[in-house]
């Protein structure tokens, strides 16, 4: 059986996120809040470390996995996105959210402030499949490549060369969130960029700077709409949208 449901939930905040910056910043009041309704999770049996994906057993070091929580921007203001069990996480911070009283003056940044929010979240269902024909997408500010690669890019002369580098991440990184959902289509998976739209300002993540990449891509997998790809997917780099 080729089909597989995916639920995914959405949470929009009255906040504008006008950067990346904004949105980092953003994940750690949630953080905070997270961790004082600790028990409300727990009794739910909800791992909060979904919102953050540090193991604070070890050193608050992170957890090497795709993040089924993601933070990012959403017509220009902020949002959160959960997948699976990261919707069902999200879905009882909506609630939380609506039956109590939060503090409506949490600074994120500066003299920023979140206004939380007091309305529904939206909640549906996805169906992935592998398609007979190529989709296209279109995926925003896509940091495919890991430190020694993105090197090799900085080095390479062709434009073929480097091509073949997005080639051989993008099918790399979308099964990377296919497993994380419990799927895996092997070889029978295609996946390719078809073209290079635009390349971003320069970002600093990981103490190395990287240009995000906005690229369109091909591909015979029905993928949901609005799920990061590539590194930091968690703060909103890498989203996928049907062309």
């Amino acid at each position: 059986n080729n089909m597989h449901t995916i639920q995914i939930t959405k949470l929009l905040f009255d906040t504008p996120a006008e950067s990346v910056e904004d949105i980092k910043a953003f994940r750690k009041p949630v953080s905070n809040i997270i961790k004082q309704w600790r028990s409300d999770f727990d009794n739910a049996g909800i791992a909060i470390d979904l919102f953050y994906n540090r193991d604070e057993e070890n050193n608050n070091n992170t957890i090497p996995r795709y993040p089924l929580i993601q933070y990012h921007s959403h017509e220009g203001n902020l949002a959160i996105t959960g997948i699976n069990e990261g919707a069902i996480a999200v879905q009882l911070l909506s609630k939380l959210l609506k039956e109590r009283e939060v503090p409506d003056d949490v600074h994120y940044k500066g003299d920023k402030k979140i206004s939380w929010p007091k309305h529904a979240t939206s909640t549906y269902k996805h169906e992935i499949h592998l398609t007979d024909r190529l989709t296209e997408y279109v995926i925003t500010n896509w940091l495919p490549l890991e430190d020694e690669r993105y090197k090799l890019w900085t080095e390479m002369l062709s434009l073929h060369d480097r091509v073949s580098l997005l080639d051989e991440a993008l099918p790399r990184q979308i099964s990377k969130f296919l497993s994380a959902v419990g799927i895996n289509y092997g070889t029978s998976s295609i996946a390719f960029v078809s073209n290079i739209i635009a390349t971003e300002n320069k970002i600093k993540e990981y103490n190395f700077r990287k240009l995000p990449f906005t690229c369109t891509f091909r591909c015979n997998i029905n993928l949901p709409e609005g799920i990061g790809i590539g590194q930091v997917p968690s703060i909103g780099f890498g989203r996928i949208s049907n062309l």
